[in-house]
Order: C-alpha cells, then sequence, then structure tokens
C-alpha cells in the first residue's frame, strides 16, 4: 500500500535532506512537496528527485482559478484524503472545494478523517466540510456541494478516486477555451492503490471529441470525476435517483442541447473498477434497472423519440451482457 506523505518547505537545505532521505529509505511512499520557493526561489535544490514518479512538486503559493471541486462521501474515511492529496497536489488549485459528508455511518471516522485533512491543508486549500443530517445519495451531496460554489466550474471527484496533477489546469484551459461547452469529461486509469500515479501528461491544448447526443445515447463515455461543468447550468442531479443520477444529467444535458466534450489525456484515476466491484454500482442488475430507467425517463420527457429510445435500450441490454461476462470472469480470476 503506498503512503502519501506531505512536506512543506521541502525545497530548503533541510528540507531537502529530509526529502531525500524519506525518497532514498522508503519505496513505498509517494511524497507531495508543497513548497512555497522559500529557498532561493528554486525547486531543483531536490533535484536528485524530481524525475522520480514518486514524487510531486506542487508549488504551494500557486494562483487559483475559479473552480468548485465537489467531492460527496459516504463512510470514506479510508479513501478521501488519497483525494484532497491529489487536488492539493494540483498544478493549478481551486478556488474552493466542498466536501459533503452524506450522514456517514461509521461512528464519526469519515467526519474526524476530514477534519484532519482539512487542518493540515489549511495553508493550502479552501476546503468547506458539509454534514448532512440524513443520508440522501450521491445526487443531493452532488447537488449541495454545487449550490455553495462560488468558482465558474464545477469539478466532481467521489471519494473513492483521485487525480493527475495537471487536471484542473488542463480542464480548465480548455473550457475557456472552448466556452460553448457546457461540459467537459476526461480519459482515466483504473489502478492499484500500489500503482504509481502521476505519468507525464502534456500541458498542450489536448485532443478532445465532441460527444454526440446520439453517441451518449448507447454510451455514457463519462465517469463523474473526471467531470467539469459550468457552474451556471440549471440541470442538476437528480435526488430522485441513486444509481445512473449522472448519466441522466448527462443525458438531459446534451439533449436539450448542450455541447459536451472528451478530453483524451487520461487526467482522472479510479482506485476500482467503475463497476461490479463495490458500492452503488456492484449490482450490475440494479444498475442495469436503472439504465433503462433513466432512458424511459427521456423518453418521456420528450427529450428523445421511439426509436432512438428503442435503439438505445437494446444497446443497453448489450452492454449489461458483456458486463456480467466481464465480471464473472475477473471474479474466478481473483478467487
Amino acid at each position: 500500500m503506498t503512503e502519501t506523505i506531505l512536506v512543506t518547505g521541502g525545497c530548503g537545505l533541510i528540507g531537502s535532506c529530509f526529502v531525500l532521505q524519506q525518497m532514498a529509505q522508503r519505496p513505498d511512499i509517494h511524497l507531495i512537496n508543497l513548497d512555497k520557493l522559500t529557498y532561493a526561489g528554486n525547486p531543483d535544490s531536490a533535484k536528485e528527485v524530481g524525475d522520480d514518479p514518486r514524487y510531486t512538486f506542487a508549488q504551494a503559493d500557486v494562483a487559483s482559478i475559479p473552480v468548485t471541486v465537489v467531492i460527496p462521501c459516504f463512510n470514506a474515511a479510508d479513501t478521501v484524503e488519497r483525494a484532497l492529496l491529489s487536488v492539493a497536489a494540483q498544478t493549478r488549485l481551486p478556488c474552493q472545494v466542498v466536501v459533503v459528508d452524506d450522514a456517514s455511518d461509521d461512528e464519526g471516522a469519515t467526519w474526524s478523517k476530514l477534519c484532519d485533512v482539512r487542518g493540515r491543508l489549511a495553508g493550502r486549500l479552501n476546503v468547506e466540510l458539509v454534514h448532512l443530517d440524513h443520508n440522501s445519495g450521491p445526487s443531493v451531496a452532488r447537488n449541495t456541494g454545487w449550490d455553495r460554489a462560488v468558482g465558474d466550474f464545477v469539478a466532481v471527484l467521489d471519494a473513492d478516486d483521485s487525480w493527475h496533477p495537471s487536471k484542473l489546469a488542463i480542464q480548465y484551459g480548455w473550457m475557456r477555451a472552448h466556452p460553448d461547452y457546457a461540459m467537459s469529461g476526461t480519459g482515466y486509469h483504473v489502478v492499484d492503490d500500489d500503482d504509481q500515479t502521476d505519468e507525464s501528461v502534456s500541458s498542450k491544448s489536448p485532443a478532445f471529441w465532441q460527444v454526440r447526443p446520439v453517441w451518449l445515447l448507447c454510451r455514457n463515455p463519462f465517469i463523474t470525476s473526471t467531470v467539469m461543468v459550468r457552474r451556471g447550468v440549471q440541470q442538476r442531479f437528480s435526488p430522485a435517483e441513486r444509481r445512473c443520477e449522472d448519466y441522466l444529467l448527462w443525458l438531459q444535458l446534451a439533449l436539450s442541447g448542450s455541447h459536451m466534450g472528451y478530453l483524451l489525456p487520461s487526467l482522472t484515476y479510479l482506485h476500482k473498477a467503475p463497476y461490479g466491484v463495490s458500492g452503488l454500482s456492484a449490482d450490475l442488475s440494479a444498475m442495469e434497472r436503472s439504465e433503462l430507467h433513466v432512458l424511459r425517463r427521456v423518453h418521456e420527457e420528450r427529450l428523445v423519440g421511439v426509436s432512438l429510445w428503442v435503439l438505445a435500450t437494446l444497446f443497453s441490454r448489450v452492454k449489461y451482457l458483456k458486463r456480467s461476462v466481464h465480471v464473472l470472469a475477473r471474479r474466478r480470476l481473483s478467487s
């Protein structure tokens, strides 16, 4: 299991010695250096480890961007720190982070972890914690954070996922360069907890493709933790849905005429497969029923005609069969 260590002042003489010592003696760590460039203004004072993929240099006084990060969580004491640290390691920091605890019932473990991490990141991230009195599902938690957003853009990060350090910088830059797009998502990797995730990514304008409504009806390419949306979008996650609530929102946006882009760089890390492992996505049959319900709902809302609805339903059934076979094979291999 990889352990993440935060270091402040790691570009000075003493800090550099500590960084070098830790990197040499502990091959199982990911070290994030939050230095403010106080030592001659030069991060290369730790240059001996600068190319090591286990080391991330994140300038602590970097200017923030008008992006609010929303992190919903439920019983996430074991994972939410990793998510927050990946936000703290961004090369362009968000102006606000809203973490919504959806009434976790783990005897305060999640809330205690959130308070602890917020305290440690107080000089770097503006973290707002919200505790809901009743467990209401991911839609309500995300909408609560979205409603509190002050940034021009909202980026969603689930508590068991994490981001590449350049994720916000690249995606925010793309959204600003494409003002006619209401939403964008990025590529992603599924990684083990022990995998090193901070691979090199070009900061130049990323390749992308426009997600057409017909394509979205047949296949949802957007993982929620990859998405950035303009704050002023009127639609929200449906509180009535506990599964496929994200897919419903994407369809409502696309079928109402909003442009949506898929950025090809893999800037998001899923620490479990997107379906068939744990959480609400583990029950494939329930997920399939929810997807069929979503397709029927957009048809009933007159966002899609009968022929496309029937076609999308058939595609959904085929995807369900393929996923069922894939999950069965995966479970047999792991047993």
